[in-house]
């Protein structure tokens, strides 16, 4: 896979990060806008599994509708078809392995929560520690992207081109880091 210099940059910003020290929730958030910029996505999500409560917790949104991620929080969590099932599998697995695009597409978790924020491609990350999930985070891009992968897990609705910039064009945004 070849990058170009600035997705080689946001790479190397994204190990840099996760080398640091510091608040979990400042280092999620900027691990967030530096995948954005290297997944070419518009929206991104991170939460912590909270083993005890059996729950995602802690969520941190970088351009996502917080009305949206509070009824993820309240419901759409607890009736996610596809985020046990890849979390589970420990490596990179495109969602259609564990669900079919159509299938997922008249699910409530993809009408009622994906599509209302406009997420329609993207890719889940979950971060271990030993045996344990102790992270798990999406970016995504809107329907009107035109690049993605099959390196890209999640929400696909459209063929992938050969060409993986992450998940679509971004539409402009401020920076904050």
């Amino acid at each position: 896979m070849l990058l170009s210099s600035s997705e080689r940059r946001a790479l190397a910003r994204v190990f840099a990060l996760l080398a640091e020290d510091g608040d979990e929730r400042t280092l999620r958030r900027e691990v967030g806008i530096a995948l954005l910029d290297l997944l070419h996505a518009d929206h991104f999500a991170s939460y912590v599994w909270d083993a005890e409560a059996r729950r995602f917790d802690g969520g941190i949104q970088l351009n996502m509708d917080p009305a949206n991620l509070a009824r993820y929080e309240a419901w759409y969590q607890f009736h996610d078809p596809i985020t046990f099932a890849l979390q589970a599998r420990r490596h990179a697995t495109a969602v259609s392995e564990v669900m079919a695009h159509g299938e997922l597409a008249r699910t409530e978790f993809f009408v009622d929560f994906l599509a209302r924020d406009g997420l329609h491609w993207g890719i889940n990350l979950h971060a271990f520690d030993g045996p344990a999930t102790c992270a798990s985070g999406a970016a995504a891009a809107g329907a009107s992207s035109t690049t993605t992968t099959r390196r890209c897990s999640t929400w696909s609705s459209r063929p992938s081109s050969p060409r993986c910039a992450g998940c679509g064009p971004r539409r402009r945004r401020r920076r904050t880091c």
